[in-house]
């Protein structure tokens, strides 16, 4: 499910609103760990746009 995730977002990086409610699904969806291994991910993959808009998502949900 992990990996379906991430193939998921990286279509829609360019879509900050659908990105954002994608990356909300996922705490739905994953274990704690892959929810970890997500928030690795995103920081790797779009430092920026964790910086900006994803990093409070995992504030407000942690693993």
């Amino acid at each position: 499910m992990l990996n379906h995730q991430k193939h998921i977002l990286e279509a829609l990086h360019n879509e900050p609103v659908l990105f954002l409610k994608e990356v909300q699904k996922s705490f739905q969806w994953l274990s704690e760990q892959e929810i970890e291994n997500l928030q690795h991910w995103l920081k790797d993959k779009y430092p920026e746009l964790y910086k900006t808009r994803i990093k409070y998502l995992f504030i407000k949900n942690p693993a």
